[in-house]
């Protein structure tokens, strides 16, 4: 029997907090700054806002591209999942502009941020 996974709006978190959240759960579409502009001279300070397809739920993640080790922890940093790349990732938890939609792990539909489940 599958694990039922609870997702429930959290009045007190912001977008970043969410997006974390639903990381672990499922995938997720969201957007966020990145570190540099990807510019060959090292880019600028300011970044471009990139958008990603990703999550951090092993059992969503291909058996090929399981880590073999893990990361030490880090408040500031967090590792995903990239679908579109078909590559681990990381970005800045600072950095997190929005969270757009996520897929509902109990009807496989993608659902828009502004609809979330109770």
């Amino acid at each position: 029997m599958a694990k039922r996974i609870h997702l429930h709006k959290r009045k007190a978190w912001g977008q970043r907090e969410y997006l974390l959240y639903l990381l672990n759960k499922t995938a997720v579409r969201f957007t966020f700054i990145t570190v540099t502009d990807g510019s060959d001279r090292g880019g600028s300070w300011e970044g471009r806002t990139r958008l990603a397809d990703g999550t951090r739920n092993l059992s969503l993640v291909p058996k090929s591209k399981h880590p073999k080790n893990f990361r030490p922890y880090s408040s500031k940093l967090k590792t995903y999942y990239d679908y579109t790349k078909k590559a681990w990732r990381s970005f800045r938890t600072k950095e997190v502009v929005a969270v757009i939609s996520y897929l509902d792990p109990k009807t496989n539909k993608e659902i828009p941020f502004k609809n979330l489940v109770d």
